[in-house]
C-alpha cells in the first residue's frame, strides 16, 4: 500500500512539474513570438524544407526577406541590400504553370519536351553567364523537375521552357 502511495506521490509532482515546465515554455514562446512580431511582419517568409540548404534556395525576392528552418529564422535581408527581381518573376511563373497544368502531391505532371527553341534558349544563357539547366534536344523533363529546377536552381533555361511549353511563348 505504501508504494502505491508512493507512485501516486511521484507522478502528481511529476505532473505539476511538468505543467509548470509547459506554462514557463508558453509564456517563454508567446514573449518571444510578441517581440518577433513586428520585425517578421517586414519580412517575406520562406520555409526552407528538410535537406535544402541555403545556396539550393533562391533568396532575395525583394528588399526584404528571411529564410525559416525548422520554424527558425536562419538568414534575413532588412532592406539595406538591394536584390534582383528574377525570383519573384519565377515564383510568379511557377504558379502560372501550376495553374494552367495543375498536378497532385505526389505526381510529376506532365511531360515537357525541350523543342528546338527551348534549346536554343539554354544555349543564350550558357554564351551569356545565366543561370541554367542542362538539357539536351529533344529531351523529355517531367514538369515537377522543370519547376524545381526554376525554384531551386533558379533556372533561366528551364523558366523559359516552362512558360514556352504551358503559354505557347514567352510572353
Amino acid at each position: 500500500m505504501r508504494s502505491t502511495r508512493n507512485k501516486k506521490t511521484t507522478w502528481r509532482v511529476a505532473g505539476i512539474i511538468s505543467g509548470i515546465v509547459t506554462v514557463l515554455f508558453l509564456v517563454v514562446v508567446g514573449i518571444k513570438m510578441a517581440t518577433m512580431e513586428a520585425e517578421v511582419s517586414l519580412f517575406t517568409i520562406f520555409a526552407v524544407p528538410d535537406g535544402v540548404s541555403l545556396e539550393d534556395v533562391g533568396v532575395g525576392t525583394s528588399n526584404r526577406w528571411a529564410v525559416a528552418m525548422d520554424g527558425k529564422i536562419i538568414a534575413a535581408n532588412r532592406g539595406d541590400e538591394v536584390q534582383a527581381t528574377a525570383s519573384t518573376a519565377k515564383m510568379i511563373l511557377a504558379l502560372a504553370v501550376m495553374d494552367k497544368k495543375p498536378f497532385n502531391l505526389g505526381e510529376t505532371g506532365e511531360v515537357i519536351e525541350i523543342t528546338d527553341e527551348m534549346y536554343q534558349r539554354y544555349v543564350w544563357y550558357i554564351n551569356n553567364n545565366g543561370s541554367n539547366t542542362r538539357v539536351v534536344l529533344g529531351e523529355e523533363i517531367s514538369e515537377y523537375d522543370a519547376l524545381v529546377s526554376v525554384m531551386l536552381a533558379s533556372s533561366n533555361n528551364m523558366a523559359d521552357a516552362l512558360a514556352i511549353w504551358a503559354s505557347g511563348s514567352i510572353e
